[in-house]
């Protein structure tokens, strides 16, 4: 919902479409980067997710924090490290056609070191979150 010019509205209209007792899937970001720009509007703390849908008559029966500082750290050096040196040393060579297949070949022993370290480091501090998850009905 972060590319949603007026979020509220967003989750209202949603919730008008939705059946009595329909549950709807949302996920947020809390911390990330600039993405889709210009459509790149919010970032939500779980209590101003709670506020937008409660204020829609949606009931929240899960909200789960999603990552934390040290999966966000380490998502972020990957993401770096494809966008700013990998992407730019294959432009150099002229290579375009693979260049996400080998990114992804590349970085996967990485994504999972980082996957599973963050998931650790992450019970350290509870306070921050990379995203978060909710599952809400409407009453």
């Amino acid at each position: 919902i972060e590319h949603i010019p007026d979020p509220a509205r967003g989750i209202e209209d949603i919730c008008r479409v939705l059946k009595k007792e329909g549950r709807i899937f949302i996920t947020a970001p809390m911390y990330w980067r600039l993405h889709y720009a210009p459509q790149d509007y919010f970032r939500f703390t779980q209590y101003g997710l709670q506020h937008i849908l409660k204020n829609s008559n949606l009931h929240i029966l899960e909200i789960e924090r999603m990552g934390g500082f040290f999966s966000m750290v380490f998502l972020r050096l990957i993401d770096i490290f494809i966008t700013k040196i990998f992407f730019r040393f294959m432009a150099f060579l002229s290579i375009e056609r693979g260049k996400y297949r080998l990114a992804a070949l590349l970085m996967c022993p990485f994504s999972f070191l980082g996957y599973y370290l963050g998931k650790i480091l992450d019970m350290l501090d509870k306070d921050d979150a990379l995203s978060w998850a909710i599952v809400a009905v409407k009453k």
